[in-house]
């Protein structure tokens, strides 16, 4: 029997939900070290790993949430990001936008704007 998979993000920055951004992806990236002699792997250490989320946004003619998410939103210690995935909440401290571009197709008329998202160990909080 077919059946159809639901893939809904919910996302906010401090709060506030961002229902203009189209496409999001983030990965997590754990530092490994390994030491290994002759004999074999010696000793495996685990750093502290950060998180990458990058966010691309609709482009409406205001410009308004993409503009007022870039401009302004951090503070000494960053933002905190969070996300809903199926049932569980993941939080996202520390958080600084690493860049921002835009991208124009003028064939087809597509019109977006994207930013990369820098921030520090991702928890799961329900």
């Amino acid at each position: 029997m077919p059946s159809a998979v639901l893939a809904k993000i919910s996302h906010k920055v401090n709060g506030v939900s961002l229902v203009e951004a189209t496409k999001i992806n983030i990965k997590r990236a754990q530092p490994i070290t390994r030491k290994k002699t002759t004999a074999g792997n010696v000793l495996t250490g685990k750093g502290i790993g950060d998180t990458d989320i990058d966010l691309e946004f609709a482009n409406p003619d205001d410009l308004a949430q993409f503009e007022s998410f870039t401009s302004g939103i951090e503070g000494e210690q960053g933002f905190l990001y969070e996300f809903v995935l199926g049932k569980a909440t993941f939080q996202v401290p520390n958080c600084f936008i690493s860049n921002s571009s835009a991208s124009y197709d003028p064939g087809s008329g597509d019109l977006s704007r994207s930013c990369s998202i820098m921030g520090g160990v991702m928890r799961r909080v329900s």
